[in-house]
């Protein structure tokens, strides 16, 4: 059978990928144009309030998307300058040594789609969580990291910020998930299966 042969195509790939491709065969959810040749690198963008959980999601996801045939690296926003210039010329250096790329940042702009998606699939994550719940999780990094009354007090204002922000983001996303709604630990186990098995179901192949 003509799905069959495709298939031996994968012969590589994990079981793990194997379900998730068959499922696409199946149901047909792959665009004819899409095949594993075009689809040479992929990035995940992963954007979302401070305190949202989107850099624990980020880690997880490079563990669970890494195999011997596709390397996964993140770029995170607040270790490269704080700057999307900086995020957009990480990443296409990252491409250019065959990985993929994982993105975490809390500010997103569509010019950032618009110049990484010449250069690879662009996959896109919203990651939230009520404002209480944020700013809980910010208290308690407050009190792990002792910080100052003043820096206490910064950084509360940038989550109420970021997370305000964050809702006026009118980009398409592929994927939006709450952390909130479990334990911190389970839900990013929870968020990160869903993101996985939309990546793939929605043909992003990498």
């Amino acid at each position: 059978m003509a799905k069959e042969k495709q298939l031996v195509l994968y012969g590589e790939y994990n079981m793990k990928r194997l379900v998730f491709i068959l499922f696409v065969y199946v149901t047909k959810i792959v665009p004819a144009e899409i095949t594993p040749t075009t689809l040479k690198h992929s990035i995940i963008i992963v954007m979302g309030s401070s305190c949202s959980g989107k850099s624990s999601i980020a880690a997880q996801l490079q563990r669970l998307l890494r195999t011997d045939k596709a390397s996964w690296r993140v770029v995170d926003f607040d270790e490269v300058g704080e700057s999307l210039e900086n995020v957009v010329s990480a990443t296409q250096k990252l491409l250019e040594t065959e990985c993929n790329v994982i993105i975490d940042t809390n500010t997103y702009e569509d010019w950032v789609e618009q110049t990484l998606s010449l250069r690879a699939i662009v996959f896109k994550v919203r990651i939230y969580a009520p404002l209480e719940i944020l700013l809980e999780r910010d208290a308690q990094r407050t009190k792990k990291h002792n910080r100052t009354e003043e820096r206490a007090f910064w950084a509360r204002d940038f989550v109420i910020k970021s997370d305000k922000d964050s809702k006026q983001w009118k980009t398409d996303i592929q994927v939006s998930t709450d952390t909130g709604i479990q334990d911190k630990k389970e839900s990013i186990l929870i968020c990160c299966n869903q993101i996985v098995s939309a990546f793939f179901n929605k043909g992003f192949l990498c």
